[in-house]
This record gives structure tokens, sequence and C-alpha cells, in this order.
């Protein structure tokens, strides 16, 4: 298929199309089609969608999917960079607001960062971990790549913040070493923009993933342990809660036998 005629779409569609074009991948959740179009208006949003699906740019793929040609795809990727600043923001907060939501459901822990409370991430929590889990399974594949693509364009606030909500699925479902290179390029985006709160919480994460990997990885938790507490006792004001994280998990690593207990 050749370049788009985005003129001939209408503005609601050919605005929805550029949206769809910086999602990491042509495959898309239902609910990431919906919010994209329309701006906040369901009805625009359904006629926008409809116009693409009859022009032959977008597909129903099966329950609650929709894909689009990666000819196509990448053509709107190509758009969206030449017509719109920020243009990471919708993709960007919908993942940030679907693995809080599976976070939530899949892990006790505490947590930093706004995205927790808001509306958007309570209005869909999930009924229990395993229906979280497998909701989130079919869009876990764009994770890394969205990582990549903020910090690449210096969406550090956004890179960080996802980084905070990646815990209650990667461990989960096991997936350490795609975990651990998340927050790595999350940590280098706190480093980026000068947070040593930020930087301490991807620190005391990486310590997560590390030790959630095997005991092979305990010295390696230990260091990141140890420069969140440092991050986070030097931060201006100080972070207790992190400092306090950080310091109860080196407990438990310099205690023989004592493996349990840092979630």
């Amino acid at each position: 298929m050749g370049d788009i005629d985005f003129r001939g779409l209408g503005q609601d569609a050919a605005l929805l199309i550029e949206r769809l074009g910086t999602h990491p991948t042509p495959d898309f959740h239902r609910d990431f089609v919906e919010r994209m179009g329309g701006a906040g208006d369901p009805d625009r949003a359904r006629r926008a969608i409809e116009t693409l699906v009859a022009a032959g740019l977008l597909t129903p793929g099966g329950a609650d999917r929709y894909h689009m040609e990666p000819s196509v795809h990448r053509d709107a990727d190509r758009r969206s960079r030449v017509t719109r600043g920020g243009r990471l923001s919708g993709v960007a907060g919908w993942y940030l607001r679907r693995m809080a939501a599976v976070d939530l459901a899949t892990v006790e822990r505490p947590r930093w960062g706004r995205i927790f409370a808001t509306a958007d991430v309570r209005d869909q929590l999930f009924p229990g971990a395993e229906q979280a889990l497998t909701a989130m399974d079919p869009d876990r594949a764009n994770i890394a790549p969205l990582m990549r693509t903020l910090f690449a364009e210096g969406e550090y606030g956004r890179a960080y913040q996802l980084g905070e909500t990646l815990h209650g699925y990667y461990r989960a479902r096991g997936r350490h070493d795609e975990w651990i290179v998340c927050l790595g390029l999350a940590l280098a985006a706190a480093v980026s923009q000068d947070s040593r709160v930020a930087a301490a919480r991807m620190h005391l994460e990486l310590a997560a993933a590390h030790r959630a990997r095997g005991w092979f990885d305990d010295l390696t938790a230990m260091t990141h342990l140890r420069r969140a507490h440092h991050l986070a006792t030097t931060a201006d004001p100080p972070h207790r809660p992190t400092a306090d994280q950080a310091r109860e998990a080196l407990a438990t690593l310099t205690e023989p036998g004592s493996r349990r207990g840092v979630r």
C-alpha cells in the first residue's frame, strides 16, 4: 500500500491513525484504539475507527484487538513525527495506566508515583491477579520497545514512571531479563533528568528484579540496594520510604538463608 492520503480521511480519522503510528507495533488493544480517537468523545472515536476500517487501514483482529499492515503503520509513524510534538503522550499514558492497574492486582508492595492513585487506573482494576496478567499478555511485547523509544526521544519522566509499574507483571511472568533491560533504561532516564529519587526507585526495582532472577544475582542486588539507599537519603528532601525499603531489603540479604521477604 502506498502513502496514506491523510487529507481524505477527515480530521478525526487522520489524527487517530497518526496516534496509532506512535504505538511500538501494528497490533493494538481495542481500548487503546478507542482512547486514541475522538478527543475523548466516544462517538467521534467510533466514527474515526469505522472510517479507518472502511478504508482498509485498520482491521479487527479477534477479541479486543485491532491490526494494521506494517507498511501502513510505518507511514503513520512517519506522519506523526512530522506533524506533532509530544507524540508519545497517548501511547505512554495508556501503558502507564494499564501496567499500574496490573501491578496493583498482582503484588502487595510499597509504590512510588501518583499514577497508582489516578481515577483511570482505579477504574480498570482487575478482579484478580491471573485476569490482570492474562489481559496484559498480548501487549507485553510492546513494553521494551516503548521504553527504548521514550528514552531515545527524551521522555525521561514517562520512562522512569513506566519502570515503577513493571514489577507485578514481569515478576509474576518470570521475564527477569526483559525487566532488567527496561529498568536499565528507566534508570538512565532518571539520571538524565537528574532525579535522585527516581534513580533510587529504579535501583530498588533493579534489586528486586535481580533477586527474583535467582540467588546468583544477590551481589548485584546488594549493589543496587546500597545505591538506592544512598540516593534516597541524600535527595533534597530525603525520600525516607525508599531509604527504609532499601535498608530492610539489605538486611534480608545479609542474613544467611533469609532470601524470603522481598517482593
